[in-house]
């Protein structure tokens, strides 16, 4: 995918929608020493936006802000890894990567 992307003339339309809706949790790590250890920041960078995505769930809606605050509900999120990720093996989906309520 990064060569593809690195393609003079390509076009990925989609692209700039993604990049701005992640870039607010992870350009913060570019300000830490983690800018110097790249594959740090790739699972710090992806762990960011998982966090962020949490939250937004579990703000999309009174009824689930509701039964987050009253029945204890969980909003997780994962990041799943291919075989063929650059990322190195993490803990499973239930460790430090999963995001419950606060």
């Amino acid at each position: 995918m990064a060569a593809e992307l690195e393609e003079p003339g390509r076009q990925f339309p989609n692209l700039h929608a993604i990049v701005d809706r992640i870039a607010p949790a992870v350009t913060g790590l570019l300000d830490t020493d983690l800018r110097d250890d790249p594959q740090a920041l790739m699972r710090e960078a992806v762990r960011a936006n998982i966090r962020s995505g949490a939250n937004q769930i579990r703000h999309s809606s009174s009824l689930l802000e509701q039964l987050i605050a009253e029945d204890g509900l969980y909003a997780r999120l994962a990041a799943l890894q291919f075989r063929d990720s650059p990322l190195p093996p993490e803990e499973p989906a239930s460790g430090p990567g999963a995001i419950a309520q606060e």
